[in-house]
């Protein structure tokens, strides 16, 4: 059966993390696709022009992509630097309106091979000199987006322009103004590189130098709070979570964004507010103490790096004292009356190696003295240490909970009755608050 103050059981001295096999191999290749240019066949091809345009692969893999090389027609294959795998390409050497093919091939630090393309640009250097002054390079957009033209030098005799997003195209303008106005909302969440096409009445064409790229999204983050979950009503309200306001409320939540892998949701835009007390934290998990006594309202709002918001709420009740204080229903009613304190004290001479000190209030929420595993999870009896000591069964416990507290006879231990052990999960449950002062006299 074992010592009725034994320190801590085996579960704490033995690793029972799982083991498995060793990492398999990769086979899996790298992705590869092209950024710029993204013309899919030679009718569509991407107008390239200057003599340093910007060839830009996307190459990814879950190992790391170690080489990119990069072939134009049937010419020999160049090496791409990155990550950011960019090639200058000098264009002014190839005759105007001339199409070329592009393909690229990605290896993974395992050696698994990925090809990306072809695809094909067509060369404009003779053309009207055109700039894309807005968006800037780079820039996060979503719904109504103003694109607006400029050109250099003497402004030629305009016939239309052609507005482009990666392979799509998205609009044209026939007189000044040259702002184009996209709407953005029926694109896919994506990077897209925006070029400007500019024939002019006589047949000469220029391209946009340089190409500039936008990150498109208008989804909105996807917010849940995960704990706590309160219960809800015969009519399916949600009951407010209580808890006492010298307790601890412990909030955690998930978010998630279609574009976060590419661009963050910034941590400082995820934000825990209550409707009486404005904002209490920030981040997904958090905390909190000595909230105002009452009903309140408590969300997490998460906003994206476009600035889109989204939320969940739970109603909260913060009450000014718990169902059970601490002083009189857990230390007098259960560690006094079970004689906890007789082997997990640490001036105790019979058991001077106790892990624990349940002497006070503050070591009781320490938890183990040199392992510092808490023994106490506010809002969490059924992941407390200590409740699921005290409601364990022998002869049906599990390696979490090892031999339940106190020892059953015929050791002379005082038993935890199911109204103590109801005691003690209300009072975990409403945060485990402390008595005023904390320490009992």
């Amino acid at each position: 059966m074992g010592s009725a103050c034994s320190r801590w059981d085996r579960y704490w001295n033995e690793d029972t993390g799982p083991t498995g096999p060793g990492t398999p191999s990769d086979t899996v290749p790298p992705t590869v696709r092209f950024l710029t240019p993204s013309g899919q066949d030679p009718a569509h091809a991407t107008a390239v022009k200057g003599s340093t345009y910007a060839i830009v692969i996307d190459a990814d893999d879950d190992q790391g992509v170690v080489q990119v090389a990069l072939t134009i027609d049937d010419g020999p294959a160049l090496d791409v630097l990155g990550p950011g795998w960019t090639l200058m390409w000098d264009t002014t050497v190839l005759a105007e309106t001339s199409t070329h093919r592009l393909e690229a091939t990605a290896v993974d630090a395992a050696g698994n091979m990925g090809t990306g393309g072809p695809v094909y640009a067509q060369v404009f250097n003779l053309g009207p000199e055109v700039v894309i002054s807005s968006p800037a390079d780079g820039a996060l957009v979503k719904g109504q987006l103003e694109i607006t033209v400029e050109f250099l030098g003497a402004v030629p005799d305009i016939e239309r322009l052609e507005f482009f997003a990666g392979i799509f195209p998205i609009g044209e303008l026939t007189a000044p103004p040259w702002t184009y106005v996209l709407d953005t909302r029926p694109l896919p969440s994506s990077r897209y590189v925006l070029t400007v096409k500019a024939t002019t009445s006589l047949g000469s064409v220029g391209v946009s130098d340089p190409p500039v790229g936008i990150y498109v999204h208008n989804g909105i983050p996807d917010v849940m709070i995960d704990f706590p979950i309160p219960a809800v009503d015969t009519v399916g309200a949600p009951v407010p979570w209580k808890f006492a306001t010298r307790g601890t409320l412990v909030l955690e939540g998930t978010a998630s964004d279609d574009e976060e892998d590419e661009i963050p949701i910034p941590p400082d835009q995820i934000v825990w507010r209550s409707d009486l007390d404005g904002p209490i934290g920030t981040g997904l998990n958090i905390q909190v103490q000595n909230l105002t006594v009452g009903s309140h309202t408590v969300t997490l709002e998460v906003t994206n790096a476009w600035g889109t918001r989204g939320s969940d709420s739970i109603p909260v009740e913060v009450l000014a004292e718990g169902t059970y204080m601490f002083c009189e229903d857990i230390m007098d009613d259960i560690i006094v009356w079970g004689q906890c304190t007789k082997c997990h004290n640490p001036d105790s001479s019979e058991w001077p190696n106790m892990e624990l000190d349940l002497r006070t209030y503050s070591g009781l929420m320490a938890g183990g003295l040199t392992t510092a595993f808490p023994i106490v999870s506010p809002g969490r009896p059924e992941a407390s240490f200590l409740y699921n000591k005290i409601t364990a069964v022998w002869d049906s416990v599990d390696a979490w909970v090892g031999e339940p507290m106190p020892p059953p006879p015929p050791l002379l231990f005082p038993p935890v009755f199911d109204y103590l052990k109801e005691q003690m999960r209300v009072w975990i449950l409403e945060g485990a608050a402390p008595d005023d002062p904390e320490e009992c006299g």
